[in-house]
């Protein structure tokens, strides 16, 4: 709902969507129905924005609950967490350094998290400055940039 201009052209794009919770909230402290709603508050955010249906559900902070858990898969979430995440959440970290951590600890199959709000104020700004030499450099060593679901299609 804050941006459905740019959720819109993430999809026309042809980019997947995720739901990520209407309201980021840490779900171990929802109780399940609260839980439910924020999945449910979610899908549907990014499916009136777009009119897609999230294909994939990734909780805050990667923290599932149960009742997340079942509901996502109810409403046809592939649940996916990440394997590299480089950023600080809580002290800042550098374009240059955000790109270095990604092209070091990038392996097969990798999942980058990555965040364009939220987390420590320079966040943002770093990982827009980042792309440019994060995509070279795993380009450099050989790595492919694909969409999730062609990473997770080839998965055995």
């Amino acid at each position: 709902e804050a941006a459905p201009g740019v959720a819109r052209a993430v999809a026309v794009a042809g980019h997947d969507l995720g739901n990520h919770t209407y309201s980021h909230r840490h779900l171990w402290t929802l109780p399940p129905w609260a839980t439910v709603a924020e999945v449910d508050l979610g899908a549907a955010a990014v499916a009136d924005a777009t009119g897609v249906f999230p294909r994939y559900f990734r909780p805050p902070w990667g923290m599932f609950n149960w009742a997340a858990y079942v509901r996502a898969g109810q409403l046809g979430e592939e649940r996916v967490l990440w394997s590299v995440r480089p950023e600080g959440w809580l002290g800042p970290v550098t374009a240059g350094e955000m790109a270095a951590r990604v092209i070091r600890w990038a392996h097969p199959g990798a999942v980058i998290d990555l965040h364009d709000r939220g987390g420590h104020p320079t966040t943002p700004r770093a990982t827009w400055t980042a792309l440019p030499g994060v995509i070279a450099g795993l380009r450099a060593r050989g790595f492919s940039v694909v969409p999730l679901r062609l990473l997770l299609d080839a998965a055995p």
